[in-house]
């Protein structure tokens, strides 16, 4: 192709990409396999941030069970005629309902007293998800309170 110049001039208007195609150099192009380099990189970094969100996820969804179950099984020790193995209890079969059991390290109920008010308390301990071999490991402690109902009589 020759280069005059008037080719030149509307070459010159013409974006990068065009150019190029303008001068003849369509053959030249060095950013051939850019997009499968480019796309490797990035899916990788996608890759990562999914399972941080999942990871992230789990850990919220575990911590929710944990928490609601503590004091679920807390309100039904602490009801006129409830017991602390039935405060357990209802903490165990929350906690199973949601999630699996090997996940549960302990649950204790136990009465205390506070401010001169008696409490039934439960207590729970579970352990993290991890997603794949990086993420946040160990356990979360969640204590559920509730009012005794024997204290007021």
């Amino acid at each position: 192709m020759k280069h005059d110049s008037t080719n030149l001039a509307r070459c010159r208007k013409a974006v990068n990409v065009g150019r190029r195609r303008c001068l003849g150099l369509r053959g030249l192009s060095s950013e051939r396999g850019a997009a499968v380099a480019e796309f490797a990189l990035v899916s990788i970094l996608m890759m990562l941030m999914f399972l941080g969100l999942l990871q992230l996820g789990f850990a919220l969804y575990v911590r929710n069970v944990s928490v609601d179950s503590a004091m679920r099984g807390a309100r039904v020790g602490a009801v006129l005629g409830g017991n602390l193995a039935e405060a357990e209890g209802a903490t165990r079969a929350g906690l199973g309902g949601m999630l699996r059991m090997d996940l549960v390290q302990d649950v204790t109920a136990q009465r205390v007293e506070r401010e001169g008010n008696a409490y039934v308390e439960v207590t729970v301990i579970a352990s993290l998800p991890v997603v794949g071999p990086l993420g946040p490991g160990g356990t979360l402690k969640h204590v559920g309170r509730a009012l005794d109902e024997e204290s007021l009589r």
